[in-house]
């Protein structure tokens, strides 16, 4: 079991109001000057005209800069979260597909995949177990076996748990990539309130083919690489499983 991760407050930073303020008033002569040649002397407004008018530009460059670079901050705000949510589904979906490729992985009762991403239902700092039990809405008996570990880039947990209104049990495997929660979830065929020894085992077998540093890569997929398949192209395993096609 690992820490709680504790959620990041830095400063906070925000930039004070600048304001000119330099206007400097000329002393009055003693007498009133005559215009020397073709040059008059400048009155107040004549002098602070120019710098007016320059803090009116910048003034208007800025409203519109930030009018402008708002929508793309916002565009590529939303193409980040699609991006990651595409690549915590693609991660998910080739751990599944990781399963079949030889030696398969073959349990004595059947265990069918199912993958689901989440980007909602869940604090900011929640950690991967903890959001995973928001989540799914889940409470004590419900767990049943728990463990955290940090695996490549990513912070993983594995869970045994019964989902609710379902008696059957379920090996969780739970991460959290970028805002989006990954859920790959292996439904054994097995029911009550006690693991068997041969769910342990082919549980364990589980986990120590998927649970390796070159699966959990921040920028890269594992070698199974999967490409948003339909639910029903995930290949199942044990007695009565089909190949995938």
């Amino acid at each position: 079991m690992s820490n709680e991760d504790q959620p990041y407050t830095g400063p906070d930073r925000r930039s004070g109001d600048r304001r000119v303020g330099d206007r400097r008033r000329g002393a009055s002569p003693a007498a009133p000057r005559r215009p020397s040649g073709h040059h008059a002397e400048r009155g107040p407004l004549g002098r602070g005209f120019p710098v007016a008018l320059a803090l009116a530009i910048l003034a208007l460059g800025s409203i519109a800069f930030m009018r402008w670079s708002r929508p793309a901050r916002e565009s590529g705000a939303s193409a980040a979260t699609v991006a990651g949510s595409r690549l915590a589904r693609q991660r998910a979906e080739a751990l599944c597909l990781l399963l079949a490729r030889p030696p398969g992985f073959t349990p004595p009762m059947a265990v069918e995949p199912d993958v689901r991403v989440e980007h909602e239902g869940f604090g900011p700092a929640a950690t991967p177990a903890l959001a995973a039990e928001q989540v799914l809405a889940l409470d004590g008996p419900q767990e049943m076996r728990r463990w955290v570990e940090h695996v490549g880039d990513f912070d993983v947990a594995a869970m045994w748990i019964r989902l609710p209104g379902d008696e059957r049990h379920v090996l969780l495997i739970t991460w959290r990539e970028g805002a989006e929660l990954a859920l790959c979830r292996f439904n054994f065929a097995c029911q009550g309130a006690q693991l068997s020894p041969e769910e342990v085992q082919a549980g364990d077998e589980l986990l120590d083919r998927l649970l390796v540093p070159r699966n959990f890569r921040a920028r890269s997929l594992p070698p199974g690489r999967g490409h948003s398949l339909p639910a029903a192209r995930l290949p199942s395993f044990g007695p009565g499983s089909q190949p995938r096609g």
